[in-house]
């Protein structure tokens, strides 16, 4: 089930990093995707999201729109959280470069490997949700803030392997973060959110349910 199409509108401003030039993946990538179901995607100047399967399937069958959308695509959101794999968020981020939130909260099957690529592949990210991930470790994390600079939300809420060196990644390395929920940690300890407090006292921090 996909879930509601929701703009987010726009993050606060933050001066964007120069974009780095990548080899674009093969369409095979997009034949794939496009036989995914479920996703929605955030095309720039377009008030809702479209189906990621839709849109893939799109771009497989014209030159043009594999063209001009890797450029417009801002924003990722309701993957299911059984059949949504690392392979299926790796290719979109591939594709999409230019990606600024991204919520992948439920996710059973997704890994650090898929959180890394987003780190490696999405430099403008502002906004990542992978509440509920329970399989992501403090690596993906770590790579999440060495990477991605104009970082201003993050929701790492129950995410039950994470322990303190997330945490001081974030702290250490996100200068623009703005929103940190780490609701229903396991490992975090206490004097870790203490510390993130003191250091980062603008920052509104949730530690509830998402």
């Amino acid at each position: 089930t996909r879930h509601s199409l929701i703009h987010h509108g726009p993050l606060q401003s933050a001066r964007e990093p120069q974009r780095s030039v990548t080899s674009q993946p093969s369409t095979m990538n997009l034949f794939a995707l496009a036989h995914h179901d479920g996703g929605n995607i955030l095309v720039d100047g377009v008030g809702t999201f479209l189906g990621a399967r839709d849109l893939a399937g799109a771009m497989a069958a014209c030159r043009t729109l594999r063209q001009v959308l890797p450029d417009a695509v801002r924003a990722l959101e309701g993957f299911s959280r059984r059949t949504t794999t690392d392979d299926v968020i790796i290719g979109l981020v591939q594709r999409f470069p230019r990606l600024r939130c991204i919520d992948l909260r439920d996710g059973d099957k997704r890994t650090d490997a898929a959180i890394t690529a987003v780190a490696d592949k999405c430099p403008h990210l502002a906004e990542l949700n992978v509440w509920h991930c329970g399989n992501l470790t403090d690596a993906a994390i770590t790579a999440v803030a060495d990477k991605c600079p104009l970082l201003a939300s993050l929701n790492v809420g129950d995410c039950g392997n994470l322990t303190d060196a997330a945490i001081t990644a974030v702290t250490d390395k996100c200068p623009h973060l703005a929103s940190l929920n780490v609701g229903c940690y396991c490992h975090l300890t206490d004097a870790a959110i203490e510390t993130f407090e003191e250091r980062r006292p603008g920052v509104r921090i949730h530690r509830g349910y998402s």
